[in-house]
């Protein structure tokens, strides 16, 4: 496993996404793309979108960032 993300939703309906990587896949670019933050190897953003929403998004910028890799 190179990239792992939670996602955790909360009592008022958002999400708290924690991401973890290894090597040289930048999590943090994709945190700060969210409006969070971390360093490149751990990094978290909160979220109001829907699940369905947060999946797609997510999983688009973190395969973008893996391509960069």
């Amino acid at each position: 496993v190179e990239v792992a993300a939670q996602l955790v939703q909360q009592t008022d309906g958002t999400f708290r996404i924690g991401m973890r990587s290894r090597g040289n896949i930048d999590v943090a670019s994709v945190a700060e793309h969210f409006g969070g933050g971390g360093h490149k190897n751990a990094a978290g953003f909160a979220s109001s979108l829907g699940l369905d929403e947060l999946k797609r998004s997510l999983g688009e910028a973190l395969l973008s960032v893996i391509k960069a890799a």
